[in-house]
């Protein structure tokens, strides 16, 4: 008999994370899991996987989230496309009472597109990511009040009661008119054209898929979690 496959990964956007997962699940079969919206499992479905499933697997509920799709599909390998979700299923499998299943990380397993090296040179900082409490874009807007010269792109949504007070701290006098809230688009390459610099706020990157798609593109990165320190890295471009 056939081993019963779950793939999962997190995000809100398409990304490497997703094209593994699919490739993975084409190639031997499963069902894929994801945080993605209405988009991303429509496009999971007309590349021809027929059980997608969504879940929210980040935050507080996210273990208990995961725990409950287990119980549900009792699948005997779980393949993990994104590093932020081994920690919760952890979690889940413990709560779920199943440890038998057996995780498989695949989260350094990067799938990136083929692409060109974008044209750079622009004056525009670009940061992209899922918008939490803790993705560091306060530091990244604190440290920019003290730069007056770069511009900002920010490609990536989140919750209101998160994005709101940030929207409102772009607009103080220092910031008014240099940030651009983009939002979430599917190709973020795209959106890399014509930036000066990447922005990572993390100061261990390498476990970011965002992370390999700048370096994929040849685009420039900045690594730094405090606003000081993001601000003494983002400097160095503009003296």
């Amino acid at each position: 008999m056939n081993n019963k496959k779950l793939h999962c990964f997190a995000g809100k956007r398409w990304s490497g994370d997703a094209t593994s997962a699919l490739n993975s699940a084409l190639s031997s079969g499963g069902i894929v899991l994801t945080e993605g919206g209405e988009e991303i499992e429509q496009r999971l479905r007309r590349s021809g996987i027929e059980d997608v499933r969504r879940l929210n697997m980040s935050g507080l509920f996210g273990s208990l989230n995961l725990s409950r799709i287990l119980r549900l599909t009792m699948p005997d390998e779980v393949f993990v496309y994104s590093s932020e979700v081994l920690s919760k299923l952890s979690q889940a499998l413990s709560l779920a009472k199943m440890p038998q299943v057996k995780i498989i990380d695949k989260s350094m397993e990067f799938c990136l597109p083929d692409v060109e090296p974008i044209e750079t040179g622009g004056e525009s900082l670009i940061w992209i990511g899922y918008i939490t409490k803790d993705c560091g874009l306060r530091s990244l807007l604190e440290a920019m009040k003290e730069i007056p010269e770069p511009r900002l792109k920010v490609v990536g949504v989140g919750e209101a009661k998160i994005v709101s007070p940030l929207l409102k701290l772009s607009k103080s006098p220092e910031l008014n008119g240099r940030i651009e809230w983009v939002g979430e688009k599917d190709d973020v390459f795209a959106e890399m054209k014509g930036c000066k610099v990447g922005i990572i706020t993390s100061a261990n990157p390498q476990n970011k898929m965002i992370y390999h798609e700048f370096r994929k593109a040849n685009l420039p990165v900045i690594c730094a979690e405090t606003s000081e320190q993001l601000k003494q890295e983002i400097s160095c471009y503009y003296e």
